[in-house]
């Protein structure tokens, strides 16, 4: 933590967003059947491929990629990409800084923090 008081520094974007993300995630698996199963997700420890969270629910996932930076760009996708083919997938949801939510062509949902909480709080994460 650099500073209790005043404007949270660039470098603790990350960190802090993924922090509340898994905070959310665990608080609503205590409260509901949100999931079974929490994991982070790397096909092999040298690749810098990754999915910060992958939830499973019997026999679905759900995977959350969060990146704290307010402009989307292509680049926050590859972990997502890469988890498309696996056996039951049901949804993919890159959580980041900006405001606007959409999905993109191969199928991720790109939102902001904000309605990450809603799908949460609404029991929507599923489709």
């Amino acid at each position: 933590m650099k500073k209790l008081r005043g404007p949270i520094a660039p470098e603790e974007r990350g960190v802090l967003l993924e922090g509340w993300v898994l905070h959310l995630l665990r608080a609503h698996g205590e409260e509901s059947d949100l999931y079974e199963d929490l994991r982070y997700w790397a096909p092999h420890p040298a690749t810098r491929t990754e999915v910060d969270f992958l939830l499973r629910r019997g026999d679905e996932f759900a995977a959350i990629e969060v990146k704290s930076r307010p402009r989307y760009h292509t680049g926050m996708l590859p972990g997502l990409r890469a988890v498309a083919e696996l056996p039951g997938m049901v949804r993919r949801v890159l959580v980041y800084g900006g405001r606007r939510s959409f999905r993109t062509q191969d199928g991720i949902d790109v939102w902001s923090a904000e309605r990450l909480h809603r799908a949460l709080a609404q029991d929507t994460l599923w489709p």
